[in-house]
């Protein structure tokens, strides 16, 4: 999750306004969907409806580290803005 996590906070200060948006979107879908909800749909619902056997436990680590994905990434995003320009330029 953090890999990703990563990734996504700097496009979401970077990017490109549709970019941030789409961004913007996966965070507001895996913050504000709770866990079990996702299990559910991701399990017999996404998986379900492509024909994909996966083992449960496989399935919660997925569901598991793209939520974290999106907690992380708006914490990497609140660490990149606190920056000053200045340490930017330095680094």
């Amino acid at each position: 999750g953090l890999l990703l996590g990563l990734i996504l906070s700097v496009l979401q200060v970077y990017g490109n306004r549709q970019i941030r948006r789409l961004v913007g979107i996966y965070v507001w879908f895996f913050r504000g969907i709770p866990l079990l909800v996702l299990l559910f749909l991701f399990y017999f619902g996404i998986l379900a409806s492509l024909q994909v056997e996966l083992s449960p436990f496989l399935v919660s680590v997925i569901v598991l580290g793209l939520i974290s994905s999106a907690y992380q990434s708006q914490i990497l995003r609140g660490a990149i803005l606190s920056l000053p320009e200045g340490q930017l330029k330095a680094a």
